[in-house]
């Protein structure tokens, strides 16, 4: 019954536990599967279980960053670069440990093109896929024909890339079994789009920089400008009190949180044409 094995240090009355045998996790974590759990401590004279500690949700941090540039006509061109740490960082060094460069290009293209499946993805590079070490890093040139929608002199367009396309992470209105997420993770994207020359800003607005559920879930998200160029930042943590597990009857206030932090991540920026384009 007891199906993997770890190693358990005492250090002032407290138990703390470690995976020597982890292959891609920081040192002083655990396999997601064996956070936060009870393990059995084997003793010659007594033995009794303890409740393995959950790793805070800035040790799985996720960055991303896109620069790029918008068309007159909608479409959306530039370089993306994604750093994975602990756990996910743990599961993308899995997912492509053993596979071929081919093999590890169609992950990236299969991931992007869920979201925008008429994205041209380009130059896909990878770093550290086999280092215990250091973080994974992802990048690739990405060209999307009609990112932005052109209605008469207007360009509207979502600033948060990364969030672009993406369905709901909950989309049953009730719910029989409990919700579980692996762990709790922290997500920090920029985005810096350079919209058309003979373009400007068009009324912009942006939702409130914070937005927040009780102490699990935190999502800040900031829009500004300068010149032709919008910025675009964003901070989602979730599972900040370590809390990953929801009853069914906390399906209702988990649900409206994250179709609240959807709304947020959907918020679109119009720009409107000031010149007549010259033509030939």
């Amino acid at each position: 019954m007891l199906g993997s094995y770890n190693i358990a240090v005492r250090v002032d009355s407290k138990w703390s536990f470690f995976d020597p045998a982890g292959r891609y996790l920081p040192f002083g974590m655990l396999r997601w599967q064996e956070e936060g759990v009870p393990a059995l401590l084997l003793d010659s004279t007594e033995s009794h279980f303890e409740t393995t500690t959950i790793s805070p949700a800035e040790k799985s941090l996720l960055t991303r960053s896109m620069t790029g540039r918008l068309d007159p006509d909608g479409t959306l061109e530039g370089d993306v670069r994604i750093v994975f740490f602990g756990h996910s960082g743990a599961e993308e060094k899995e997912a492509l440990d053993g596979l071929s460069p081919n093999e590890r290009e169609d992950i990236v293209k299969t991931s992007v093109r869920a979201r925008m499946k008429d994205a041209e993805i380009s130059d896909i590079q990878f770093r550290n896929v086999a280092d215990r070490e250091q973080p994974i890093i992802e990048s690739y040139h990405v060209r999307v024909p009609g990112y932005a929608q052109r209605i008469g002199k207007r360009l509207f367009f979502e600033p948060g890339y990364f969030q672009h396309g993406k369905p709901p992470l909950l989309s049953a209105s009730t719910r029989v079994h409990p919700v579980y997420f692996p762990y709790p993770w922290v997500e920090d994207d920029k985005v810096t789009i350079e919209w058309p020359d003979g373009f400007e800003l068009d009324n912009a607005e942006q939702p409130p920089r914070e937005a927040t559920a009780g102490t699990t879930i935190k999502h800040e998200m900031s829009i500004g400008a300068a010149g032709r160029t919008l910025r675009y930042t964003r901070h989602l943590s979730f599972g900040l009190d370590k809390r990953i597990l929801f009853p069914v009857a906390d399906y209702p206030y988990l649900k409206a949180a994250l179709e609240t932090i959807a709304k947020r991540d959907s918020h679109t920026i119009a720009v409107k044409e000031t010149q007549e384009e010259k033509r030939q």
